[in-house]
């Protein structure tokens, strides 16, 4: 965390409407950023690929997202949260879980951390409590939640925590690309979008064609009450995935949706021998 926010609210100068952060991140350029994301979009590398962060509390919000995406968006889907999992997990189903191993997983929001931070978005059928504690955005016509815990990621977590210390208790994101089109995965794609969008962006200047693996989007994985069903492959290959989900069921549909970057997914040959053996949120992409 990056402490309590002070009575007086400092005001840091914004630069230009980029950021760029690398690997040793830019504090002030983040701060800046999270100052902007109180009143509007913000265009942001988070890893592999490039999403669009929004402050779920701003009524509008939905309205905003198909203006900028281009596409008329039900509520089917809902505005990914992007919370810990000890803040999520409060507002799960806890009920409609029947699977005994994944019942006592997400009992303990650090096991699930463990397993599942960083790394992959997780929906879950939400209990009675979410809706008069979470945003409307946050919750689909189907009751379902969804989240991405950027644990290990310094530069999101960093961002993240800035923008709650400017007031913005439950940021949600989605992909930042038009309706249809793939997702962004290089800078030149991103500065474009958000050049034509007029939105600010934080260029993750570690992707760059040096770095070719992983790109795309993250995993999606659903809770149903007996199994993980994967809804999105996104840039890890499958043996990899069901290596980490090795100790508990996993459901594969034929209808899963698949990767737009294929030759760039992180298989076991990308990973050292030591990160092999790994999960969760010690599996760095």
């Amino acid at each position: 965390m990056v402490g309590e926010r002070k009575q007086s609210k400092v005001s840091f100068p914004l630069p230009r409407d980029r950021y760029e952060v690398g690997q040793t991140p830019d504090r002030q350029a983040l701060r800046s950023a999270a100052e902007r994301l109180c009143k509007e979009f913000v265009v942001y590398g988070n890893g592999p690929v490039y999403g669009l962060t929004a402050n779920g509390e701003d009524p509008d919000v939905q309205s905003k997202i198909r203006a900028v995406k281009g596409e008329t968006r039900g509520s089917k889907q809902p505005l990914s949260l992007a919370i810990s999992f000890e803040g999520f997990l409060p507002y799960i189903d806890h009920n409609k879980i029947e699977n005994e191993s994944l019942r006592e997983l997400f009992k303990d929001p650090k096991k699930v951390t463990r397993l599942l931070g960083g790394w992959t978005f997780v929906r879950a059928a939400a209990a009675e409590a979410a809706y008069s504690a979470l945003p409307a955005c946050a919750i689909s016509d189907r009751g379902r939640i969804q989240t991405y815990s950027p644990i290990g990621n310094t530069r999101t977590t960093m961002f993240l925590d800035y923008a709650r210390l400017e007031g913005v208790r439950y940021p949600v994101m989605t992909s930042a690309n038009r309706s249809s089109a793939s997702e962004i995965v290089d800078n030149e794609g991103a500065q474009k979008f958000a050049n034509e969008q007029e939105l600010p962006l934080v260029l993750n200047t570690l992707l760059t064609t040096e770095r070719p693996k992983p790109k795309g989007s993250y995993p999606v994985l659903e809770l149903t009450p007996r199994a993980f069903r994967v809804v999105r492959a996104g840039f890890l290959r499958p043996e990899v995935m069901k290596s980490i989900l090795a100790d508990y069921p996993l459901e594969w549909p034929s209808d899963v949706k698949q990767p737009n970057y294929p030759e760039h997914l992180l298989g076991f040959e990308d990973l050292s021998i030591h990160a092999r053996s790994l999960q969760g949120e010690q599996l760095r992409a």
